[in-house]
């Protein structure tokens, strides 16, 4: 019975992985993000300014949308901005009443003119002050206006939310694009998520952080260094599987995605 015995533990200590085997199992290279591209506001296409395959980076200009009544708006504006004129003529007021009412209060003074008179420019000097205060206060709107207008002007510059490669372009120019209809697909390549699925036995010994080796299939060669990012904490009942996923560096995209690979991991004990 002992001998039986001895015979089962050790056949199951050859199946199970231990702390200096390596487990090696089916993956899958997946883009990090698939991102549909869309305006900010709904409008026309003017211009798509990349092709299927571009590789862009976060920020790049991908396409124009319509922006002929955005310019005109921000010229308008810029026009009246550049103009002090009101300003300017309720300042001359100021000085003007301010240089009666000091000529007033001396008359008064030497009761050669009446308080009523001195009561008016006194008013009329308060109502001047606030005209101007107002006036540069329109001003300052006016500014901000035409901040406002530059930033619609340049929201019609549809940029890349990320780095990526151009995988689609549904649309083209002289189509309608908005929420609902996006210009183009970028795909993010940079880091790739590589996903695979364990036996449900590995899962104790399965850490965030822990160093796997990425091997892609054929006819991509090589051995790539990563990390266990994400762990699924819902196990598959059909198959006794549970999922991690692996960030994958990927500078330069050389490595493609929507590939099969295979992940190696050292099991601890």
């Amino acid at each position: 019975m002992l001998k039986k015995l001895s015979f089962a533990i050790a056949l199951v200590s050859q199946l199970l992985p231990t702390l200096a085997q390596a487990s090696t199992f089916n993956c899958v290279m997946d883009p990090a993000q698939i991102i549909q591209v869309s305006p900010i506001n709904s409008s026309v296409i003017s211009k798509i300014l990349v092709d299927r395959g571009d590789e862009v980076e976060e920020g790049d200009p991908v396409a124009q949308m319509d922006s002929s009544v955005e310019a005109a708006t921000l010229e308008i504006l810029e026009a009246r901005a550049q103009s002090t004129a009101q300003i300017e003529a309720q300042e001359a007021r100021v000085d003007y009443v301010a240089a009666q009412l000091d000529r007033v209060r001396r008359l008064v003074a030497q009761n050669a003119q009446s308080a009523v008179r001195l009561e008016e420019l006194e008013y009329e000097y308060s109502l001047a002050q606030s005209q101007l205060t107002q006036a540069k206060n329109d001003h300052t709107t006016l500014l901000a206006e035409v901040s406002r207008a530059r930033t619609a002007l340049d929201n019609t510059i549809v940029r890349a939310p990320a780095s990526g490669r151009i995988v689609d372009i549904p649309l083209s120019p002289g189509e309608h694009a908005g929420q609902d209809r996006y210009i183009l697909e970028i795909a993010q390549l940079d880091p790739l998520h590589v996903a695979a699925y364990l036996p449900i036995d590995l899962y104790p010994n399965v850490t965030i952080g822990m160093p796997v080796t990425v091997l892609p299939d054929p006819p991509v060669s090589g051995a790539y260094e990563a990390q266990i990012s994400a762990i699924d904490s819902i196990f598959d009942t059909a198959s006794r599987t549970f999922g991690i996923r692996v960030d994958l560096p990927n500078s330069g995209a050389r490595l493609p995605a929507g590939h099969r690979c295979q992940i190696e991991l050292t099991s601890p004990q």
